[in-house]
């Protein structure tokens, strides 16, 4: 399976799962928000039904996970505050 990793100035094709994306990358602040997205805390800026980034573009949130989404953004946003 190949996922393709979208970085500031580049994307890349990797060959790895998306569950395997959401073990490695879970204690650096990226959170999986739907079946094709895992995201990083630090570049978002608010969540509805949509993941909305700094640089204005969003992404869906799955309808299942939006309350779970949220919260966790929320648990990220406090403790990280202090550095933003």
């Amino acid at each position: 399976m190949y996922s393709v990793v979208i970085m500031r100035d580049s994307k890349y094709l990797v060959r790895r799962t998306m569950n395997e994306w959401e073990q490695e990358l879970s204690v650096y602040g990226f959170v999986r928000v739907g079946k094709s997205y895992i995201v990083n805390f630090r570049y978002v800026s608010c969540i509805d039904s949509s993941v909305h980034f700094i640089n204005g573009e969003c992404i869906p949130v799955s309808r299942l996970k939006v309350r779970s989404i949220k919260e966790k953004y929320n648990e990220y946003a406090v403790r990280f505050s202090r550095y933003m």
